[in-house]
């Protein structure tokens, strides 16, 4: 008994050594499972914001856009305004029941509208006011076709009016200070006729009236050409 008393079995030592690492081990995982736990609650943690500033956040800017301003009027100066010499012009109905515009024709030059001219576009009667640009005559949409394709206006008052398919307008076609005078089957037109310079670009209106262009003398649109 006493040769005993002091011997622990090896493998018991063994054993006892093997569950005692397996307990501090444990201990170990614990607290560093604790440790991290904690570190990440603290990072997920939101910080604390007032009600205001969550509405101010949450809150959609206006956005700004560019006004873009209209255009300014501008002095519209004619050319059949440098001419005080003018012609009256009525409208009245012929023997065959047509309208016509009556006048005493005498030549009155207006060296502004000399030379040659191309077709440019067609605008409506109302759209010639100080608010006119030549972006808007360049790009203006008219329904209306247009007759002539191009024009020669001479010094002498002698007008060549070139039709859309390029043959010459079959009548006796002149023009004076202030208008181009077409003799059509119906009677004779007399149309407005001026140059006019627009944001710097030269333009020559002819004004178009209602019917067959003299039909109850009002002008119904504007047809416009460049140099050619």
């Amino acid at each position: 008994m006493s040769r005993s008393r002091g011997i622990i079995p090896v493998g018991i030592i063994v054993g006892s050594a093997v569950v005692l690492a397996g307990i501090i081990s444990a201990v170990l995982v614990l607290q560093n499972f604790s440790r991290e736990v904690l570190q990440v609650s603290e990072v997920q943690q939101p910080p604390e914001t007032s009600a205001a500033e969550t509405i101010a956040a949450t809150t959609i800017k206006p956005t700004t856009t560019a006004v873009t301003e209209p255009p300014k009027p501008q002095e519209l100066h004619t050319s059949d305004m440098d001419n005080p010499n003018k012609i009256t012009v009525t409208t009245a109905k012929n023997e065959q029941g047509y309208y016509e515009d009556v006048f005493d024709y005498v030549f009155y030059d207006d060296p502004a509208v000399h030379g040659e001219w191309s077709y440019c576009n067609t605008v409506p009667a109302e759209a010639f006011t100080p608010l006119i640009t030549s972006k808007y005559i360049n790009n203006c949409k008219y329904t209306d076709e247009n007759i002539f394709s191009a024009l020669t206006l001479s010094d002498s008052g002698e007008a060549r009016c070139i039709l859309q398919n390029g043959e010459e307008m079959m009548c006796d076609s002149r023009w004076t200070n202030g208008f181009l005078i077409c003799e059509y089957v119906e009677g004779t037109a007399a149309q407005t006729l001026f140059e006019v310079m627009i944001d710097g670009e030269e333009f020559l209106f002819i004004a178009v009236k209602t019917g067959d262009f003299s039909r109850e003398n009002r002008v119904d649109c504007y047809e416009v050409y460049t140099r050619a």
